[in-house]
């Protein structure tokens, strides 16, 4: 076996390591150990949060990278252990199998009161795209859209390239959010200003803005917070 081949397989060892039961659960507990405020953000990406436990779907072997964890799947972490969690559109990319895991898995971690604040795109956002096309900012929306998807300056596709694009497979309004939040046991259920929330911790954590313009992230995206 060659030089490559032998690192390569000791690449996959140490993800596979990484990514099993007893790893990930030491990871959280020594968190847990050294953290009174427990902050878990679920999809982090390339965005982690310093202070909190950042996990994510997929996973390297880079100091500090995140924790593997699938949002869709039991989380390795014991009941009522967190305070606060937090994510950053990832909701839009779960079945509504995954996300009902998602969110009852989250209740189940929170501590009594815990809060988590999701951000997601809104439905409202793309029906509005579609119906008034003649706002300043929408009409920028969709002039940014035909660049960046090679196809014509138009509502229709700026509605249907969002939504089948980046693995998007579900897009919520605030009501039905709000109706699964409530079906799950969260309370004190309520819109949230980008960046902006009652609690402290909660205060800047978005990110996504680093991905599109600053307006049009505000376009998109619908911030909710929940007790549990």
């Amino acid at each position: 076996m060659g030089r490559i081949k032998i690192k390569k397989a000791i690449r996959l060892l140490l993800f596979s390591y990484r990514k099993s039961a007893g790893w990930r659960k030491r990871e959280v507990n020594k968190y847990l150990n050294n953290h009174k405020v427990a902050k878990l953000q679920i999809g982090c990406g390339p965005n982690p949060l310093e202070g909190w436990l950042n996990t994510d779907g997929s996973s390297n072997l880079r100091k500090g990278s995140p924790m593997f964890m699938d949002a869709g799947e039991p989380f390795p972490i014991p009941d009522a252990s967190f305070d606060y969690v937090y994510s950053e559109h990832l909701f839009e990319h779960l079945t509504y199998q995954q996300a009902s895991n998602m969110l009852r898995e989250c209740f189940r971690i929170m501590k009594p009161n815990g809060v988590i604040r999701i951000a997601t795109p809104d439905l409202k956002f793309l029906v509005d795209l579609y119906e008034h096309p003649e706002k300043d900012i929408n009409k920028a929306y969709i002039e940014f859209n035909a660049e960046r998807s090679e196809m014509p300056s138009s509502p229709v596709f700026a509605v249907n390239y969002f939504h089948t694009s980046w693995g998007h497979k579900i897009v919520y309004d605030f009501e039905t959010l709000s109706c699964f939040l409530t079906e799950v046991g969260f309370k004190g259920i309520s819109l949230c200003e980008m960046s902006k929330s009652s609690h402290s911790v909660l205060n800047g954590v978005e990110q996504h803005f680093k991905f599109l313009p600053y307006d049009f992230n505000l376009l998109e995206t619908m911030i909710v917070e929940a007790r549990r």
